[in-house]
């Protein structure tokens, strides 16, 4: 089984990197939620899932974090979710937002990742919904509180308003988690913060 690849991106596609082994002769395609957030010849360290499908064989899929990974492997364990939506919804949402609409029943934001509509979002409550919560018992660290999970989630909506894409918003929502933010922030604030964030980015 394999828990890690550390290496080189040498390719960057629209859903998935390309890691050479440091001292290898070959390269690994890895899966990845946001390929926007990785650069080429970047050293990396990914966490590895690795799935298998009769159809395709071995398949990688890389997490710049264990809670990435945890989260991830907390989504395909309900029946009819595989690992495509998967990533798409770490795509969309950080590991503590998701977590914390599963824990809030937040029907509409989890709607709003591709490949669920209503249907699956609900199921995904009633499936995931203790087992989140399990998580956090264990010592998942959400970083934010639920009020202030809210606000995070809300300020992802304003964003979306004001035209950004899932692939900006992905991660300026995972800058404002890593904050130190207490929980009466308000979304005018965290919607300052990633205007900003956002902005700095397309600068570069």
């Amino acid at each position: 089984m394999i828990d890690s690849i550390e290496g080189k991106i040498v390719v960057i596609a629209d859903q998935h990197v390309v890691i050479r082994p440091s001292s290898s002769g070959f390269s690994l395609l890895v899966s990845v939620p946001n390929s926007t957030l990785f650069k080429k010849d970047d050293a990396i360290e990914l966490k590895i899932y690795m799935h298998w499908s009769q159809e395709q064989g071995p398949h990688l899929f890389g997490f710049l974090t264990e809670k990435e990974r945890q989260v991830f492997l907390l989504i395909i364990s309900c029946s009819g979710i595989g690992p495509k939506i998967g990533l798409a919804a770490l795509n969309h949402l950080s590991p503590n937002a998701f977590i914390a609409a599963l824990l809030q029943g937040d029907i509409k934001t989890l709607s709003k990742i591709s490949g669920i509509g209503t249907r699956k979002a609900e199921t995904l409550i009633v499936s995931l919904k203790n087992k989140a919560s399990e998580l956090v018992k264990d010592g998942f660290e959400l970083g934010v509180d639920g009020a202030l999970a809210t606000t995070i989630t809300e300020t992802s909506r304003a964003l979306e308003s004001l035209g950004y894409t899932h692939q900006e918003i992905s991660p300026a929502l995972s800058y404002l988690t890593q904050q130190e933010l207490p929980p009466e922030t308000t979304v005018t604030l965290l919607l300052k913060k990633a205007l900003a964030f956002l902005a700095q980015n397309r600068s570069r």
